[in-house]
C-alpha cells in the first residue's frame, strides 16, 4: 500500500464509512435483502428470468454474421491485390518521396508525437467523447457556418474511412463485429428510410426530419469497428469521465456565481431557485440528462481502480457529478437518476440502494429542492400545465397520432426541431412535444413507436444478457457494461419528459454507449474469423 493510501485509509471520513458499512449484513434493510434474494434465486419468477438472460445468442453462425464474415474476409483480400497493384503506382512513389522529406520533421512536432504515443484509433475515439465540446467549439467561438454544419458529417465519413482502410491495408483481428443489437438497428433504420419516401410532402423536410433522427445511429455500426482492443475501452471511458467531471465542475461553478438563467425555467412560486446550470449546453434539462447519463460510468472507476487513492477520487468525482444533477433542477433528471442508480446498483452492489434510500429524504429536505418537487401537486402547476404545458402539449400529439395512425404525420413535420424550424403548415401551432416518445408516435406513428419500443427493449435485455456472460458482477467488463446500460436506461426514463434524442450530441453519444455496450459484451473476445484457402497470400 502506498504512502498516499494509508493517508486517506486512516482518515476519519473512510473510516466512518467502513464503520457505516460493517452495519449492513445484520442491519434490517440489509437482512430483508438477503431474504428477497435468496427468495428469488428460488421461485418461479427468478427461474424464468435466468432462462432469459441466460439464453443463447443466435447471431454467431447465422446469415448474417455469415454474410458480415464473408465481407470481412473479401475486405483483407481485396486489400491485399490493391497492397500489390499499387506498389509501384505515381500514388505510392509520391508518398513515400514526401514520407521521406517531410516524415522526419511531422515525426518531432506535437502532432506527429501524439499521434505516435497515442494512435489515431485512440484520437478518433477522444474526438467522439468530446463531441459536445468540439461542437460548441466550432459552432459558438469559431463561427464558421460551414463549418459548424459539416464538421459531425465529415467526422463521421472519417471514421468510417479509417475503418474501412483497416480492413483492407492493415492487419486488425480477424473476428466479424456483429452483436444481437445489429438487427433491430437496422430495422428501424430500414422503417426510416421507408417513411422518408412514403410520407414525404416536402421531401427536404423529411430529409432533415429523417437525419435528426437516424442518421447519428450509424455511430452504433462505426463504433462497433472502431474499437479493436481494451486499451481502445480504457481510453473512451477514461475520456468520458474526465470530460464529464469537467463539466460538473464547471455547473457547479455556475450555481456559486449565480450564473444568469432565463426566466421561463421557473416560476414565480420556485422563488428559492435562484439559479439553474446548464454549463456548455443550452438547456438545464439537457445538461442533467447528459450528467444522468455519465454518472455510473464515473461510478464504474471507484470499483475497477486498484488503488485507494484512485477509488476516493473517482467517489469524488462522481459526488461532483451528483452535485451539479442537484443544481441543474431538473425534476425528469432527477427521476431518471433515480432509475439508473437503481439499476446500477441492482447489477453491481446492491448497498447503494441504502445510500440512495437514506440521501434521497435528505436532500428532499433542502428548501429549493422541496418547492420543486411540491410545486408538482399544487393547483397553479396542474393550470399551467393544462393551459400551455406539457397537458396540453401531449394532448395535441396524440390528437395528430390518432389522425396519422400508422405512419404518422411525417418525418420532421411535427414536435420537434425541424419543425420549429420550419412550420410550413399555417393551421398548425408549433412547439415541442417535450416527450420523445410522443414525438416518434405522431411523426412516425403506430409503425415508428413499435418499432422503436422493440429496439428499446432489445437494448436492456441483451445488455442483461451480456453482462450476465461478463462473469462476476465486480469484475472490470461487468461493471463498466452496467454502467452503460445503466446511464441508457436513465435517458430512457428521461425522454419521457423531454426530447432527448432530438440534441445531436445526446443522440450520437446514446448510439455510441450502445456501441461500446454490444461491442464489450458481444464483440469482444469473440473467436477469430477463418483463414480460408488463401492463407498467407
Amino acid at each position: 500500500m502506498s504512502l498516499l493510501d494509508r493517508i486517506i485509509s486512516g482518515c476519519f471520513p473512510v473510516r466512518f464509512c467502513r464503520w457505516l458499512a460493517s452495519f449492513w449484513p445484520a442491519s434490517l434493510a440489509g437482512r430483508f435483502a438477503a431474504a428477497v434474494a435468496a427468495s428469488w434465486s428460488t421461485s418461479v419468477a427468478g427461474h424464468l428470468w435466468d432462462r432469459l438472460l441466460d439464453a443463447e445468442s443466435h447471431v454467431p453462425g447465422s446469415l448474417y454474421d455469415r454474410f458480415v464474415g464473408r465481407i470481412h474476409r473479401g475486405a483483407r483480400h481485396f486489400g491485399a491485390f490493391l497492397s500489390v497493384q499499387m506498389r509501384h503506382s505515381l500514388f505510392v512513389r509520391v508518398g513515400k518521396s514526401l514520407a521521406a522529406r517531410f516524415g522526419g520533421v511531422f515525426s518531432q512536432s506535437l502532432t506527429g508525437r501524439a499521434l505516435k504515443a497515442y494512435g489515431f484509433r485512440r484520437m478518433l475515439i477522444t474526438a467522439f467523447v468530446l463531441y459536445l465540446p468540439l461542437d460548441v467549439i466550432l459552432r459558438e467561438y469559431i463561427g464558421f457556418d460551414l463549418l459548424s454544419s459539416l464538421w459531425d458529417e465529415a467526422f463521421l465519413c472519417l471514421c468510417v474511412a479509417y475503418c474501412i482502410w483497416r480492413r483492407l491495408f492493415r492487419r486488425v483481428p480477424r473476428r466479424t463485429c456483429t452483436t444481437p443489437l445489429d438487427s433491430p438497428v437496422l430495422l428501424y433504420l430500414s422503417l426510416g428510410v421507408c417513411l422518408l419516401f412514403v410520407v414525404s410532402p416536402d421531401f427536404s423536410i423529411a430529409l432533415a426530419g429523417w437525419r435528426a433522427v437516424f442518421q447519428y445511429m450509424l455511430w452504433f455500426f462505426v463504433l462497433t469497428r472502431l474499437f479493436e482492443s481494451d486499451a481502445d475501452l480504457d481510453c473512451f471511458f477514461g475520456a468520458a469521465a474526465v470530460m464529464i467531471t469537467v463539466l460538473a465542475l464547471h455547473g457547479i461553478y455556475q450555481y456559486v456565481i449565480g450564473v444568469e438563467m432565463p426566466a421561463g425555467w421557473t416560476t414565480s412560486t420556485e422563488a428559492g431557485v435562484r439559479t439553474r446550470v446548464y454549463s456548455i449546453t443550452t438547456s438545464c434539462n439537457i445538461f442533467g440528462c447528459l450528467l444522468v447519463m455519465f454518472a455510473p460510468l464515473v461510478a464504474s472507476f471507484a470499483y475497477t481502480c486498484k488503488r485507494l487513492w484512485q477509488k476516493t477520487l473517482a467517489w469524488a468525482a462522481v459526488g461532483t457529478v451528483c452535485l451539479a444533477l442537484l443544481f441543474t433542477f431538473c425534476r425528469g433528471a432527477w427521476l431518471a437518476m433515480v432509475a439508473a442508480v437503481v439499476l446500477f446498483a441492482l447489477l453491481t452492489d446492491r448497498r447503494i440502494l441504502a445510500a440512495l434510500g437514506a440521501c434521497v429524504p435528505v436532500v428532499t429536505l433542502i428548501p429549493s429542492v422541496a418547492n420543486r418537487i411540491v410545486y408538482l401537486f399544487t393547483p397553479e402547476f396542474a393550470h399551467a400545465s393544462a393551459v400551455g404545458g406539457r397537458s396540453l402539449r401531449w394532448e395535441f400529439g396524440m390528437q395528430l397520432f390518432r389522425d396519422n395512425l400508422l405512419t404518422g404525420f411525417g418525418l420532421g413535420r411535427f414536435g420537434g426541431a425541424v419543425a420549429m424550424q420550419n412550420q410550413t403548415q399555417k393551421e398548425l401551432t408549433y412547439f415541442y412535444l417535450d416527450n420523445y416518445y410522443l414525438k416518434v408516435m405522431a411523426e412516425e406513428g403506430l409503425f415508428g413507436i413499435l418499432v422503436f419500443a422493440g429496439l428499446l427493449c432489445a437494448i436492456l435485455l441483451f445488455g442483461l444478457r451480456g453482462h450476465r456472460k461478463l462473469g462476476h458482477p465486480r469484475s472490470a467488463p461487468a461493471v463498466r457494461s452496467a454502467a452503460l446500460l445503466s446511464g441508457m436506461v436513465g435517458v430512457m426514463v428521461h425522454m419521457y419528459t423531454e426530447n432527448i434524442l432530438e440534441v445531436p450530441y445526446m443522440n450520437a453519444y446514446f448510439w455510441g454507449f450502445a456501441a461500446v455496450l454490444g461491442y464489450l459484451c458481444f464483440v469482444r473476445g469473440k473467436a477469430p474469423l477463418p483463414v480460408g484457402k488463401n492463407k498467407g497470400k
